[in-house]
């Protein structure tokens, strides 16, 4: 008997001589292993390459890259593994793995009888245990090192658990091509998470660790199905499933599928990852369902635009600072020249975004009030006066219309009020790092836009208006911690928002977006010189949102308006965030309502004809009284500023009251009319006219439809049916109703308030 197992032994290692050699080998490698035995586990074991990755607030995978070892490998802990996978893998792989202390004696003693029943190695008695420590240290395959191995695999028993041996293994195990671990494969053969694999597709990724290369799924679908039929047949032979489970798992197809990693919002994504610096998992703040929503309004508002435009918009929480949805550049994996520019990150002229900024530091100041009066002319700029977008100067106008219509003129005297390095000053404060030259180098840029900011440092600094006056960067990762630092007093920020919030700027598209809701924004446009950029950033108590459109290379387009692209969509993406209902901004304890004069905004004198009410700061606001009426043989008379002299002569209103914000009146067609459509025709051609000072702004039904000059006429094409035309002139707006009656109607509808409105939008 002995000399029959002799035989086996010699079969398997060699001749007598050959087996001293061996036995000898084995003598002192079993030595230098006692020796290594103080020796600690090698680092390579614990650790390993995976991939950077970020995820989502909610903890859903939203983007991936390829580690340092260009492999895709994405771990998570043993309970994100699913319910079968850890069951399969222990069941198939190594069945007593909670039993044995690495070396599972056992096996090691029927792999012996067996191969040398077999006379070569066809069993090598390898544990989960072993297999990380082959994963993590490869070498040739030995008898030494198998000893090795056995050494480690009892050196990692004593350092971690059995759970935490598991999760090693089905992270790091090969799966077929650049694959690494369960969960990279389960994105990339069957698109989900390991978290939700049934048992048959368990069985299908862990009879892939057979031999990775010959039973992938997606290139061998049928040897993966076989494979996975063997295993499933076995689990249920050793009770590790039952019948009903075998039956159903064995029905489930396997299909020759290769699936992309996860690459949601990968600009949001990076952004997070550069923000963290280190550390390969990243958890952001971005919500996944305000991300789909923002990306949905964005690609509607692109939809009809030059393809060469893109944009890019940023969601704010402001009581966080958290980015909860970020698009850098909507037309992102396209083609197109410059879809790969993170544009929201990108330093781009502001246009007139800068402008609540310098009021509110003037108000912080109390050098004025939202009533002040200030100048639209252009006297006393020395030939150079900056001009209106609509090219026409109003003449006295308060601060609070000039920042609402966004008034260059009056922006220029305000901010030199406040001083050049003092708004360089807290431009740093509020982050704008790209604005970095000295104060005489922007001069009246700094209001005028002529400078550099991003559309998420403006997102910040809305935000801080809209949080009382305090700056916090954005955050983009749960573990950011940010410093805060006061720019503005909680007055000031108040009274800005206050004016920006007024939406009469935009009355149709406010009734057509929100409806009788009560949703009220505070925002701001903004157009670069040479229409390159289109801005709107706008805020509530809670949420701030800041929009852009333009081209990533600087093209001008006639589309590039802040008010005509821009507001909608900002406007629209507030009507889908539910928490922005009935909102409205805390007014500070040091803001009172005071009365004024209607025309200086100072405080009235006994002659000052109107009265009005407006906000103030205690102890901080101008307590001046009004010096614009005067009293002069027995008349009361009208004595300008300097800056208005000359403007009240050309318009020989020295001696009057001006009317300082003018009504604006629909002359045609008149309220109520009626209009019968012609025979065999579709729609009528209506002739609209009005009074009003400024640009005009034409919206039917809710939506522009065209603008005009004083003076000048327009005719619209109207369809049957009730409808609604609305004016919007100098912060004025006018509205009637009317209807066009088709000839086959004998009972022409009342035009009642009501169905007006439900067809907005229509």
């Amino acid at each position: 008997m002995f000399k029959k197992f002799s035989d086996k032994i010699k079969n398997v290692y060699g001749k007598p001589k050959r087996l001293l050699i061996v036995a000898a080998v084995f003598l002192c490698a079993l030595f230098s292993l006692v020796g290594a035995f103080y020796r600690p586990l090698p680092r390579e074991v614990m650790t390993y390459a995976a991939s950077t990755r970020a995820y989502d607030s909610a903890g859903g995978l939203m983007y991936a890259e390829m580690s340092a070892k260009e492999e895709w490998c994405i771990p998570v802990s043993l309970d994100r593994m699913g319910k079968w996978t850890p069951i399969v893998a222990v069941g198939i792989e190594d069945k007593r793995f909670y039993s044995h202390g690495g070396v599972d004696i056992l096996a090691l003693g029927r792999a012996a009888r067996q191969n040398l029943k077999a006379g070569r190695v066809t069993s090598g008695a390898s544990t989960i245990t072993t297999q990380v420590i082959r994963i993590a240290i490869p070498r040739p395959r030995t008898f030494l090192t198998k000893l090795a191995e056995f050494w480690r695999a009892w050196q990692l028993e004593g350092k971690a658990s059995k759970d935490e041996i598991l999760e090693l293994y089905l992270n790091r195990a090969p799966f077929g091509g650049n694959l690494r671990g369960i969960e990279a494969a389960s994105l990339a053969y069957f698109n989900k998470p390991a978290a939700a694999l049934s048992l048959g597709e368990s069985a299908v990724l862990i009879g892939a660790l057979r031999a990775p290369s010959r039973f992938r799924p997606d290139r061998y679908p049928t040897r993966a199905k076989n494979m996975r039929d063997r295993i499933l047949a076995r689990l249920e032979a050793n009770a590790v499933i039952s019948a009903e489970s075998h039956a159903k798992a064995v029905l489930e197809p396997v299909k020759p599928t290769r699936y992309s990693m996860p690459g949601r919002a990968p600009l949001a994504a990076r952004r997070a990852m550069r923000e963290a610096a280190e550390g390969t998992a990243v958890r952001t703040t971005i919500d996944p369902s305000m991300q789909l929503m923002l990306e949905r309004n964005l690609e509607h508002a692109l939809s009809s635009l030059p393809e060469e435009i893109t944009a890019s918009a940023i969601i704010v929480d402001n009581a966080t600072r958290n980015a909860t949805a970020y698009v850098g550049n909507a037309r992102y994996g396209s083609r197109l020249a410059g879809s790969e520019v993170d544009c929201a990150d990108a330093p781009r002229s502001p246009g007139s975004t800068l402008k609540p900024f310098v009021y509110a530091a003037s108000f912080a100041e109390g050098k004025r009030t939202p009533a002040t009066l200030v100048a639209d002319t252009p006297i006393a700029f020395a030939g150079n006066a900056p001009r209106n977008y609509d090219r026409t100067y109003r003449g006295p106008v308060s601060t609070r219309l000039a920042l609402a219509l966004s008034l260059n003129a009056p922006a220029v005297r305000v901010l030199r009020e406040v001083g050049y390095e003092a708004m360089l000053g807290i431009y740093e404060n509020l982050g704008f790092t790209y604005i970095n030259k000295a104060a005489d180098f922007y001069a009246d840029s700094l209001v005028l836009g002529g400078c550099e900011v991003t559309l998420s440092q403006l997102a910040a600094g809305y935000a801080a208006l809209a949080d009382e006056g305090k700056f916090k960067p954005l955050r983009w990762t749960k573990a950011a911690r940010a410093s805060e630092r006061r720019v503005f007093s909680p007055e000031a920020a108040f009274l800005t928002m206050d004016v920006l919030k007024d939406e009469r700027r935009l009355v149709p598209l406010y009734r057509e977006i929100f409806g009788q809701e009560g949703v009220s924004v505070a925002f701001k446009t903004g157009t670069s010189y040479g229409s390159r950029d289109a801005w709107t950033v706008g805020a509530t108590k809670s949420t701030t949102v800041a929009v852009w459109f333009g081209n990533p290379s600087g093209k001008s387009h006639a589309e590039l308006v802040g008010l005509d692209l821009a507001a909608p969509t900002l406007l629209r993406v507030f009507r889908e965030l539910k928490n922005t209902r009935n909102e409205s901004f805390p007014i500070p304890e040091n803001i009172y309502t005071r009365e004024v004069c209607a025309l200086s905004g100072a405080l009235p004198s006994v002659i000052c004809p109107h009265i009005r009410e407006d906000y103030a700061i205690k102890e901080i606001s101008d307590q001046k009284i009004c010096r614009v009426h005067r009293q002069q043989d027995g008349h009361v008379t009208i004595v300008w500023p300097e800056e208005l002299k000359q403007w009240a002569q050309m318009r020989d209103t020295t001696e009057q009251e001006p009317t300082v914000e003018a009504d604006a009146r629909i002359i045609r067609p008149a309220k109520g009319s009626k209009f019968f459509l012609p025979q065999g025709e579709d729609k009528i051609r209506l002739f609209i006219s009005a009074e009003a000072e400024g640009e005009h702004f034409w919206y039917l039904d809710g939506k522009f439809i065209d603008r005009s000059k004083p003076g000048e006429s327009r005719f619209i094409d109207v369809t049957p049916g009730l409808h609604e035309l609305t004016l919007l002139a100098n912060e004025q707006s006018d509205t009637v109703s009317f209807v066009v009656i088709s000839p086959v109607e004998s009972d022409p509808p009342e035009i009642t308030e009501p169905e007006i409105l439900n067809n907005f939008g229509n």
